[in-house]
């Protein structure tokens, strides 16, 4: 998987300078080539919907690339994916945190599209979609590789931050030649998490928190807090468990609901999101009243009421409102 992903990356670099920059350079010095960000580089799947056989392999790599020439720096956005072994280039890409989109050509023609959503888990990161190639779409699976941030390209990172973060006692004047030169320093470490902390858009700095961070989860670093918050299962964090699942399921610890069935072979093994709950409470309560009847002998009646109603809907379902003279009403939004 490394040496698959180390190649593809190769690959990229050389697909951006033959196809993106020696058009925009022209009779310019080649440029000085450097990858800011990496949107996604990995391998997978696109497997047909409607056919479990129809699988083809993906291999993939979307990439920001810094591209510093003697008249101007520029930033451009590049992208290669293979199908099968079908090479495409992809353009018109748009990366955050949690999702990636291109359209996918072959020899200037338009042949598709793709997008994927990230889903974090312990052990992996997954980005699941789908992808449209030659007027057919398959769902998308693509288990992101793991590759160590460059010496050149953690300097350039420490650099943007300390530009922004004049105040942090880490940064320096020469704080970008003295990372590239000690990429493994601790103050240069630091300094990297702290610009991980608001890309995590970048492939690298996804892998650096994850690897950190679970370790860690507890950690006085701002960049942990704000990525466990996030990732609450990669770090190990216990979350709420859900207190009103549908019928049939049951709450787990890590806040879904799965089914509470014991012969799991023949049982559905869906897990679901706590549901949205929303309970409404009126209070109905009536003064006590007094009646004397005067009999022989006199007799005393005393009726006291008290009513009190409560009413529990969980969505989709339709809320219901009980009126009364004094009512008080509680509404709580969230799985548990």
């Amino acid at each position: 998987m490394k040496l698959a992903i180390a190649a593809l990356a190769a690959l990229l670099l050389v697909t951006i300078v033959v196809t993106t920059v020696i058009s925009t350079v022209m009779a310019q010095t080649m440029p000085n080539i450097s990858i800011r960000k990496i949107g996604l580089l990995g391998k997978g799947l696109a497997i047909s919907g409607s056919d479990p056989k129809d699988i083809h392999e993906i291999k993939i790599g979307v990439a920001l690339f810094a591209v510093r020439t003697i008249s101007q720096d520029t930033n451009v956005s590049a992208g290669i994916m293979y199908f099968d072994t079908t090479r495409y280039i992809l353009k018109n890409i748009q990366t955050s945190n949690k999702t990636v989109s291109a359209d996918i050509y072959q020899n200037d023609t338009q042949s598709g599209s793709l997008q994927a959503s990230l889903v974090s888990k312990p052990r992996f990161n997954l980005w699941a979609g789908t992808i449209t190639i030659n007027e057919t779409t398959y769902n998308l699976y693509i288990l992101e590789g793991t590759r160590l941030v460059k010496a050149l390209e953690l300097a350039d990172k420490v650099s943007d931050y300390c530009v922004a973060h004049h105040d942090d006692a880490n940064c320096s004047d020469k704080i970008k030649e003295y990372c590239q030169n000690n990429p493994t320093d601790t103050r240069c470490v630091v300094l990297f998490r702290n610009y991980c902390r608001k890309n995590l858009d970048d492939e690298t700095c996804r892998n650096e928190l994850k690897a950190y961070c679970s370790q860690k989860p507890n950690s006085d670093s701002d960049a942990c807090k704000d990525f466990c918050k996030e990732n609450p299962l990669v770090c190990g964090v216990k979350v709420k468990k859900c207190k009103n699942c549908p019928d049939g399921y049951k709450p787990t610890a890590d806040g879904f609901c799965a089914p509470s069935c014991t012969r799991k072979k023949v049982c559905a093994q869906t897990v679901i999101d706590c549901p949205v709950t929303s309970t409404t409470t009126s209070s109905i309560t009536t003064s006590s009243i007094t009646t004397t009847l005067t009999t022989t002998p006199t007799t005393t009646t005393t009726q006291s009421a008290t009513t009190t109603t409560s009413t529990t809907t969980t969505q989709p379902a339709t809320s219901t409102t009980t009126s009364s003279m004094t009512s008080s009403t509680t509404t709580t939004v969230g799985g548990g």
